[in-house]
C-alpha cells in the first residue's frame, strides 16, 4: 500500500515501523542492562504470596495428615483449585489403602482361621487401590517419573552413578 503523503511507496501502517494510533515510533524499551535498582524494584502489582490449601473439613484425621504431609513437601503453589478434588481422592484413598494392608496382615497371622477367599478378596482390593494412588500420584505430578521428560531421563540414565566403582569395594 503507498502512503498517500508520498513517503516514498512506504508502508506506514506496519506495527512494527509506525504506531497506528499515535503516529509515533513504538516503545522498545531502553537500551543496554537494568541497573541493580532497576531489578531489584517491586512491580506494581506487589508480591503475590501462596498459602498451602487446607484439608477439606470433611476428611479423617489420617487422611488430613497425609494431606498436610504432601502439600508441605511441595511448594506453595504446586496445587492449582483444579488439582484439589484429585488431591482430596489421594488422601483417601490411601488411608483406605492402609487400613486394606493392616487387615490382611491381622488375616495372615490369623493361624488355623485363615479365609482364602478373604485373603484373596483383599489382596485385589489392595492392588486396585495401589494402581489408583500411582496414578493419582502421576497426575499431580507427585512421583520422579511425572517430573522427568523422556529426554532427562535419558540422560540421568547415562550419567555414571555416584559413588565408589564396583571393583574399588
Amino acid at each position: 500500500m503507498l502512503d498517500p503523503a508520498g513517503g516514498g511507496g512506504q508502508n506506514r501502517s506496519h506495527p512494527t515501523l509506525i504506531n497506528n494510533r499515535n503516529n509515533q515510533e513504538p516503545d522498545m524499551g531502553a537500551r543496554g542492562r537494568k541497573s541493580a535498582a532497576e531489578l531489584s524494584a517491586i512491580s506494581c502489582d506487589g508480591i503475590e504470596l501462596h498459602r498451602r490449601p487446607d484439608p477439606p473439613a470433611h476428611l479423617g484425621e489420617d487422611a488430613v495428615a497425609i494431606w498436610r504431609s504432601i502439600t508441605n513437601s511441595l511448594p506453595a503453589d504446586w496445587f492449582s483449585p483444579g488439582t484439589l478434588p484429585l488431591l482430596e481422592a489421594l488422601c483417601g484413598l490411601t488411608v483406605s489403602q492402609s487400613l486394606t494392608l493392616r487387615s490382611l496382615q491381622v488375616l495372615e497371622r490369623g493361624g488355623d482361621d485363615f479365609d482364602r477367599d478373604e485373603w484373596e478378596c483383599l489382596l485385589n482390593q489392595l492392588g486396585k487401590l495401589s494402581g489408583r494412588i500411582a496414578t493419582l500420584a502421576t497426575r499431580l505430578r507427585l512421583t520422579p517419573q511425572s517430573r522427568y521428560g523422556p529426554r532427562a531421563a535419558d540422560t540421568a540414565g547415562r550419567l555414571p552413578p555416584d559413588g565408589p566403582k564396583p571393583w574399588e569395594f
